[in-house]
């Protein structure tokens, strides 16, 4: 028989995301802080994984035990570099 803690379990697996966004530049940029700050940002985000498809993923920061949550994030798949589960 399972226990309580067992029957909380979240059955949603833990990713991390990896994946590239824009940003603003300083407003004054000379010539040779152009070609430093021409990338995307690289960023990690961590949560449950609510969906993944074709059109990107969503994961959720914080989920109860009545399947709720507070926070998500949805990238879309072009943005995305990896998903790992943890």
């Amino acid at each position: 028989m399972p226990t309580s803690r067992q029957k909380r379990r979240n059955p949603l697996p833990v990713v991390v995301v990896t994946w590239v966004d824009a940003h603003d530049n300083p407003a004054h940029i000379d010539s040779d802080q152009v070609d430093e700050e021409h990338k995307p940002n690289l960023v990690h985000s961590v949560g449950w994984l609510l969906k993944k498809d074709k059109k990107g993923v969503t994961i959720a920061r914080c989920y109860d035990d009545e399947k709720e949550s507070d926070a998500s994030l949805f990238v879309p798949t072009g943005m995305i570099q990896s998903v790992r589960k943890v």
